[in-house]
């Protein structure tokens, strides 16, 4: 069993530098885990994060990391949400051609705010994104309303979705892993997702049980630079709970491109 820790890199942009990517190295390197770093590429800003990545970070970040693609449809202050399935295409153009510039070839992908459309599947496998992970099942739109809208999801292990509904398995080359959220809803009616910066550990312990007990992959995700909230652990404070735990009950921690290797290996050998 399998599972990955991938990071909506925002800093500078979201998050005041040098946020919280220092922890996250530490907690990764004393747990023996490799992150996935996805850098941000938004409508407004879209070459800051992975500039900044470049000059502070990239250094210090292990081979055995991965680097992918964050890109968000809306501005840096999360207005201006673009839904025009053209526009959306040349974001993600563009904010490949930033990351090909310094060099980074991103196999793994995340919408910003979660907001993944069907329409995106077709040009993220064009620049050779092989394993997103942006729905979140169980939970709803975050920022705009009517997208990122997970409630109806109901597929919590890796899946092929259709090029014109992701909520159906289909024929797309692009593997989907959901974001690991809570398996029923809080009083709210929200399935909450598996974020180390979200998450007191009683309640992010219960989510890895229910994956674990079912012998799913697990897809954690967490932020480079935003403040715990509602007394949350912080992120390596987490991750030094989350590992051994997991790892106690069978589990490998890879990157999500390892991931999704290792998921079709068992799937479709």
């Amino acid at each position: 069993m399998h599972a990955a820790i991938s990071v909506d890199a925002e800093v500078p942009v979201s998050f005041a530098a040098p946020g919280d990517i220092a922890e996250l190295l530490e907690a990764a390197g004393r747990n023996g885990v490799p992150l996935t770093w996805l850098l941000y590429s938004g409508l407004t800003r879209p070459d800051e994060v992975v500039a900044y990545y470049r000059d502070h970070a990239l250094e210090r970040i292990p081979h055995d990391h991965e680097l992918g693609l964050h890109v968000h449809f809306d501005d840096h202050e999360l207005g201006d949400y673009q839904t025009d399935p053209a526009r959306r295409r040349d974001l993600i153009l563009r904010g490949d051609r930033v990351l090909r510039d310094c060099s980074i070839r991103a196999t793994s992908f995340r919408a910003g705010c979660w907001c993944l459309e069907a329409s995106d599947v077709a040009v993220l496998e064009q620049i050779g994104i092989v394993i997103d992970s942006s729905p979140c099942p169980g939970s709803p739109p975050r920022n705009h309303a009517g997208h990122g809208d997970w409630r109806e999801l109901t597929v919590r292990e890796p899946y092929r979705p259709s090029h014109d509904n992701l909520f159906e398995r289909g024929g797309a080359e692009l593997l989907i892993v959901p974001i690991a959220s809570s398996p029923t809803p809080n009083a709210a009616g929200i399935c909450e997702p598996a974020y180390l910066d979200y998450r007191r550990w009683g309640e992010f312990e219960p989510i890895l049980e229910w994956y674990a007990s079912r012998g799913l992959p697990i897809s954690i995700g967490t932020h480079d630079g935003r403040a715990p909230s509602g007394g949350a652990n912080s992120p390596g404070e987490t991750m030094d709970l989350a590992v051994p735990y997991l790892r106690e009950r069978g589990y490998e921690f890879v990157t999500l491109t390892e991931l999704r290797d290792r998921w079709l290996e068992r799937s479709e050998p």
